[in-house]
């Protein structure tokens, strides 16, 4: 049986578990704070300050998706930002589902679309990163064929 090199993600339970519980552990955050009932949450201006925290959790939630996703493996950047995206915008799209049972909770498309926007940043930043990274590495080869 082939073992995986050290640093490459592997396949291994371990590892898949390892790049997984950052994910689940996040998912579970969002949840235990969306199951709270309305009238427990006492933020002033809960607008701007409610898209934030959404923004913000999703976009924690992206990132943490791409890191189980991407085991450094060459697995493809864009498939990597469109999955890490869409999972977070699913997720955030079951999370108002959930809300919709919680008492004086209740559904709302700019929640879904600061949990999209969150992600998709994350999404973005992470491919222009990889993006920068191969460049740099390109262009490091070039240099050293001329030196």
């Amino acid at each position: 049986m082939a073992r995986s090199q050290p640093g490459t993600g592997g396949t291994r339970p371990a590892v898949i578990l390892l790049r997984t519980v950052p994910v689940l552990a996040v998912m579970a955050g969002i949840f235990f704070c969306s199951h709270q009932p309305g009238d427990s949450f006492h933020l002033p201006s809960p607008f701007a300050l409610d898209k934030i925290a959404h923004f913000c959790a999703y976009f924690l939630l992206a990132l943490t998706i791409i890191w189980c996703v991407s085991p450094g493996d060459g697995t493809k950047v864009g498939r990597v930002a469109l999955i890490s995206f869409l999972s977070a915008l699913l997720f955030g799209f079951s999370d108002e589902f959930h809300q919709s049972f919680i008492p004086h909770r209740s559904v709302s498309l700019m929640d879904i679309v600061a949990d999209g926007l969150g992600g998709g940043l994350a999404a973005v930043l992470w491919s222009l990163r990889q993006d920068l990274r191969d460049r740099q590495a390109a262009l490091y080869r070039y240099f050293l064929t001329r030196i």
